[in-house]
């Protein structure tokens, strides 16, 4: 195609070396801006420039053409002029728009016992109207203009993907409400739907008409709710005319639609996400995302009435919701009436930006996939982000690595060098340093393997992969309850760095071995909760006991810390990958057969700290 076709309207005209772009106006504006046409000077030569100024007008226009329709449906009607009266009358208005002032008074009044528009009524009333304008002909072309019909198809199909409904459907709505005698207003679901329902619409008759322009009859619809009557329906029947005409009388007829929400999202978790490499917690928040999803659209609504402006609720949905949100629902209420509440109400603490983030996301794939299966039209949803909250949000706060100085303060408590007790007095200075305590091992541990805290509460004796004299490496598994691991990647072996071995923990394994333990700290392990639920209340608790609690520590601390040690001894950054439980495969992954257990166990051994010495933690007569 010509690139000059890309832009219609954009044209030299005689005498002039600039660039113009000609303006058409709409039917139902010309009596307002008293012309058909404008040619607008772009005020540059240069064909690149032109391109540019040509959108932005194209942009201006198109939001003026918008305000233009809104105060005509807004404006009041003017009385009759009395004989002699002077008053200037108000330009002539098409008749389209005395429909939409009749209708606008109407609703500035109240609809008192009209009947509300419905959700089926208006999918019924957009196929009605859909049907009306193709049997019109509402895009036609002569053979002369057929690459400009064609251009200006295109442009229209663009800006009806991306954009929510407008004065247009507005105005459409209003007087198919008025020729039934419906009650409907914005903002209310019914009309809302409406509006997005005949955007839809003229996008289905935009992409049949570019169809129709190429002889491209391949196709009977883009979109299910405009497909054929006769075509199957979601209860197995089909849709006659007769019906449609029946539904928008108000009586009950099938809506032509696929599988509903639930069904499809159903589908989609069978096939792409029950089988893939997510585990446990992970896998356990994007089902809750999808399930909120789910109940906010609606269980048994048609999965090709999900428009953009679904999406919208969903992300303000998200905005507004509470901290551990599940625990508020109430047991007298639904989820969905659950999540009405919320979006009218909110609360005081939210959901963390990376959880919102998680759950669009679920969401967006949600929506992509079932436009890949044709379920519904080509969804656009450029430009719905997750917001940043104000700063008395509940919000996560990024993660750092402890500095050095912290590692050795951390180390030399009282914990590390002897205390009272591992209970109540493990702060406080005396003779024991409790080595066979979960509290003593898994800092250390942390520091060492960068493991994270559930995958080491749940370490058993056996997870100590044995090779050559001692165990070179700890397995990472989640073969039998309580375990569990974030993906499937993080089932990984780590080499035991040549550190914990010098501080006992070989020596620890053993008595844990003699006495049947199968778990290495059973009182970790607490029914019905995380495996790293008592840990980490623990070791937030000693944190602030030695002042060293911040928003920005807490044990994940450990595993920045051991990614930069890893960094700073130079490993390969796949082997990183592997060690940290960010990447599947085995170790010899990238590297051919050349590097051995052996080997690779050598390079993490290179990990260091700077500045930290733990050789008064080695066990008396042991390693050291």
């Amino acid at each position: 195609m010509d690139e000059l076709a890309k832009y219609p309207g954009l044209k030299r005209r005689k005498g002039s070396a600039n660039w113009y772009i000609r303006v058409w106006i709409p039917d139902e504006l010309k009596a307002v801006y008293g012309f058909n046409e404008k040619w607008v000077s772009l005020r540059t030569s240069d064909f690149n420039d032109a391109k540019a100024a040509w959108q932005r007008e194209r942009m201006k226009w198109d939001d003026e053409f918008d305000e233009k329709r809104l105060a005509l449906l807004s404006q009041p009607s003017e009385p009759p002029t009395a004989p002699g009266d002077t008053k200037p009358s108000r330009p002539v208005i098409p008749s389209r728009t005395k429909e939409g002032q009749i209708i606008q008074r109407r609703r500035l009044r109240g609809t008192g016992g009209m009947r509300r528009l419905d959700d089926a009524t208006a999918s019924t009333l957009a196929r009605q109207w859909f049907e009306d304008a193709r049997a019109r002909g509402m895009y036609s072309f002569t053979d002369g203009d057929r690459e400009e019909t064609l251009n200006e198809l295109r442009y229209d199909e663009t800006l009806l993907v991306e954009r929510s409904a407008d004065g247009t459907e507005w105005a459409v709505a209003d007087l198919l409400l008025e020729s039934q005698g419906l009650g409907g207003v914005s903002g209310e679901p019914a009309y809302d739907a409406l509006c997005d329902y005949l955007r839809r619409a003229r996008l289905e008759l935009v992409r049949q008409s570019i169809d129709r322009i190429n002889g491209d009859h391949s196709r009977s619809h883009y979109d299910h709710l405009f497909a054929p009557f006769g075509v199957a329906v979601a209860s197995g029947g089909v849709m006659s005319a007769q019906g449609a005409w029946l539904a928008a009388s108000g009586v009950s007829a099938p809506v032509v639609s696929g599988l509903t929400v639930g069904e499809a999202m159903e589908q989609f978790w069978a096939e792409n996400k029950a089988k893939k490499t997510i585990t446990g917690k992970t896998k356990a928040k994007y089902r809750a995302a999808l399930d909120l999803a789910v109940a906010m659209l609606g269980e048994k609504t048609p999965i090709a009435r999900v428009t953009r402006n679904d999406a919208k609720k969903f992300m303000r949905l998200l905005e507004r919701l509470p901290l551990n949100y599940a625990s508020k629902v109430d047991p007298s209420e639904s989820l969905a009436q659950f999540i009405e509440r919320t979006l009218e109400s909110g609360c005081e603490k939210h959901i963390s930006r990376n959880s919102r983030i998680t759950y669009f996301r679920q969401f967006r794939e949600f929506m992509e996939w079932a436009v890949a299966e044709d379920m519904i039209p080509k969804l656009n949803l450029s430009g719905i982000k997750v917001e940043e909250l104000p700063d008395d949000d509940d919000d996560e706060v990024a993660r750092r690595a402890f500095t050095p100085e912290e590692l050795c303060l951390l180390f030399a408590s009282p914990l590390f060098t002897g205390c009272l007790d591992d209970g109540r007095g493990f702060n406080t200075s005396g003779p024991l340093v409790p080595r066979h305590s979960a509290r003593f091992w898994l800092p250390l541990l942390g520091l060492w393997t960068g493991a994270r805290l559930g995958e080491l509460c749940q370490l058993r004796a056996k997870d100590l992969y044995e090779k050559g004299e001692w165990a070179n490496y700890i397995r990472i598994t989640d073969e039998e309850p309580p375990m569990s691991v974030k993906t499937i990647n993080a089932r990984r072996y780590i080499p035991i760095h040549p550190e914990l071995l010098r501080l006992g923990f070989k020596e620890f394994v053993e008595e844990r071995k003699a006495i049947g333990d199968k778990f290495l700290f059973p009182d970790m392990l607490l029914p019905g909760r995380y495996n790293s639920y008592l840990a980490s209340k623990r070791f937030n608790s000693f944190l602030q006991t030695i002042k060293l609690k911040t928003e920005d520590i807490c044990f994940h601390s450990f595993r920045h810390g051991f990614q930069a040690a890893l960094k700073r001894a130079h490993v390969h950054p796949q082997l990183q990958r592997i060690v940290m439980g960010w990447s599947g495969g085995d170790i010899t992954d990238d590297y051919g057969r050349d590097l051995d257990a052996e080997s690779f166990a050598d390079i993490v051994a290179n990990v260091r700290y700077k500045g930290l010495d733990l050789s008064h933690l080695y066990p008396k007569g042991g390693r050291g």
